[in-house]
C-alpha cells in the first residue's frame, strides 16, 4: 500500500502539482509579533453543517462537472491512461474524507465548475502540510504573495495557506479572477499553474487559439489535461473504484475568543492532539494565537468532548517557561514547583519515561507566556529532511543557501539564528533539502505564484504530448 500511495502521489504531482511532500522549515522563535485576528464567516458556536445535498461527494462532483473533458485530446487520453494504472484514491482516501466535502461544497455554492474541486488532489495530494521549498504551501499550494493578496494571514502563529477554509477561499477567489480576465476556464486553470503573464503572452502570440493550441510550458500543457482526465474518470466511475464519501464536512466550527494551550485542551477532553492539528493545520504552535477571535474546526464526532473540554479548561492564563534541571530534581518536584502535572511535563517535552538528567532543558506550562519558547505544531516536523553542514572559513548564509538551493531566510528560521551575528567557523547548521528524486523547476509564475515539482525518475514514463 505504501508503494501504491507513493506511486499515486508521484503520478499526480509529476505533471501538475506544485507542492512537494517535504515540510515547511522551522520558523525562528525570534519572530514573535502576534498575528491579527484571523476568522472567516464561521459561526460563533458549534454548529452542525448543512444537510447533505447528494448521496456522496462523487455524485455532487459528477452533477457539477461542466467543462469539456476533451478526452479525445492526446494529452488528456494519456493522462487518463496514467491514472488508470492505480486506483485514483489509493493513499489519499483519509484526507479526502477530511477535506474534500468542504472543498466540493464551497465550489458548488459559488456555482463554479466542479472540476476546480479536484485541483488540490493534483496540487498537493490533499496534504495541507505539503510544502515547496520555494514557498508554496497547503492544499492549494499558494505562495505568500498570492495568499496575502487574497487576505490570508501568514505570521509566527499561523499560516492560513495550510488552513482548509482560508486557503480554499483564497484559491477560488483567485481562480474566479483568472476566469474573469481570460473568459475561459481552461485558460484560467493554466494561468493558476504557470502565471497570468505566461498565458497572456501565449494568447498574444496566437490570437483566437484555444488552450490546446497555445504555446505554453510543457508542465502547463500536462497540468490542465491531468485535471480533465481525473474529472473524466470520476464521471465515468460506476462505484467500483471510488468509495462513497459523505458530502457533509466532517467538522463543525467554533470561534474562540481567547488563547488555548492545545495540549491542555486535548488532555482535558481526552482528545487526540494530532486530530486537532489535522483539522487546524494552519496553527504553527502548540498554543493558539493570543488575540481572538479566531476559528477552530472541531471533528463532528468529537464535538461533545470538545464542548466539555472548553467548559473544563483552566481559566488562568497559559504560561510557558524554560526550566533547566538541577541535581536532585525529578518530574514530580518540578511539576509541584510550577503547579503543573508530570503528565503535562512529559507531553510538552515528548518524554517517554520519567527519567531526566541534570542540565536538561524542559518546557513547562505555568503562569507567564513566553512566546519565544512555545513549541511548534508537531506535524510540521513529520518527515522533515535536513542535511548537516559545518561552517567553513569564508562562508556566509547567502553562499551556503546558494550552494544547497535554499534561502538565507530559511537558514535563519531553521537554525533560529540572529541575522546580525556572524557565523562561526565550525558552527553546525541544519540545511533544508527537497525530498529525494524531486527537483524544482521555475517559470514566470515563481515571482508571484508556486514553484513546481518534477519527479525526475518518472519523466521517461509519463511523457505527454500536448
Amino acid at each position: 500500500m505504501a508503494v501504491l500511495r507513493r506511486w499515486l502521489i508521484l503520478c499526480l504531482m509529476t505533471i501538475g502539482g506544485c507542492g512537494s511532500l517535504g515540510q515547511p522549515p522551522v520558523e525562528s522563535d525570534t519572530q514573535i509579533t502576534p498575528s491579527p485576528a484571523f476568522v472567516s464567516d464561521v459561526p460563533s458556536t458549534l454548529v452542525i453543517p448543512s444537510e447533505s445535498v447528494a448521496p456522496d461527494v462523487w455524485t455532487v462532483l459528477r452533477e457539477g462537472f461542466s467543462l469539456d473533458h476533451a478526452h479525445n485530446e492526446p494529452a488528456v487520453a494519456q493522462a487518463a491512461l496514467l491514472l488508470r494504472r492505480v486506483p485514483m484514491m489509493t493513499g489519499i482516501e483519509r484526507p479526502a474524507r477530511s477535506y474534500l466535502a468542504y472543498i466540493v461544497d464551497e465550489v458548488r455554492q459559488r456555482g463554479l465548475p466542479m472540476e476546480l474541486a479536484l485541483l488540490p488532489i493534483i496540487e498537493s495530494a490533499l496534504d495541507p502540510y505539503a510544502y515547496s521549498h520555494s514557498g508554496a504551501s497547503g492544499l492549494w499550494q499558494l505562495i505568500p504573495n498570492t495568499a496575502k493578496h487574497y487576505g490570508v494571514t501568514i505570521d509566527w502563529w499561523y499560516d492560513g495557506r495550510r488552513d482548509l477554509v482560508d486557503s480554499t477561499n483564497a484559491a477560488l477567489n483567485y481562480l474566479t479572477d483568472l476566469h474573469d480576465e481570460f473568459g475561459d476556464w481552461l485558460l484560467a486553470i493554466a494561468a493558476y499553474n504557470s502565471g497570468e503573464g505566461r498565458v497572456r503572452r501565449a494568447i498574444a502570440a496566437a490570437p483566437g487559439a484555444d488552450f490546446f493550441d497555445l504555446k505554453l510550458p510543457r508542465e502547463t500543457r500536462q497540468y490542465v489535461p491531468k485535471l480533465l482526465a481525473l474529472a473524466h474518470l470520476i464521471a465515468a466511475d460506476d462505484g467500483r473504484v471510488l468509495s462513497p464519501i459523505d458530502p457533509t464536512p466532517p467538522f463543525v466550527a467554533t470561534t474562540l475568543e481567547r488563547q488555548f494551550d492545545l495540549a491542555v485542551l486535548a488532555r482535558v477532553g481526552s482528545l487526540s492532539l494530532d486530530e486537532i492539528y489535522r483539522f487546524n493545520p494552519g496553527w504553527n504552535r502548540i498554543v493558539t494565537p493570543p488575540a481572538g477571535p479566531y476559528r477552530m474546526l472541531v471533528p463532528a464526532s468529537s464535538r461533545i468532548a470538545f464542548t466539555q473540554a472548553f467548559d473544563q479548561y483552566p481559566t488562568e492564563p497559559i504560561v510557558w517557561t524554560r526550566h533547566r534541571v538541577r541535581d536532585g530534581e525529578n518530574l514530580t518536584l518540578i511539576a509541584k514547583r510550577y503547579r503543573t502535572s508530570v503528565a503535562s511535563l512529559r507531553s510538552n517535552n515528548q518524554l517517554t519515561s520519567n527519567v531526566i538528567r541534570p542540565n536538561q532543558s524542559l518546557l513547562v506550562s505555568s503562569s507567564v507566556i513566553q512566546s519565544s519558547e512555545l513549541p511548534m505544531n508537531p506535524l510540521l516536523h513529520t518527515n522533515r529532511q535536513w542535511r548537516r553542514y559545518k561552517v567553513k572559513a569564508g562562508d556566509s548564509l547567502a553562499r551556503i543557501g546558494k550552494r544547497f538551493g535554499t534561502t538565507t531566510t530559511a537558514l535563519i528560521q531553521v537554525n533560529a539564528l540572529n541575522p546580525n551575528r556572524p557565523l562561526q567557523i565550525g558552527q553546525m547548521l541544519k540545511v533544508p533539502i527537497p525530498p529525494p528524486i524531486r527537483r524544482l523547476t521555475h517559470d514566470d509564475r515563481c515571482s508571484d505564484s508556486t514553484a513546481r515539482v518534477v519527479d525526475t525518475s518518472q519523466v521517461s514514463t509519463t511523457h505527454f504530448v500536448g
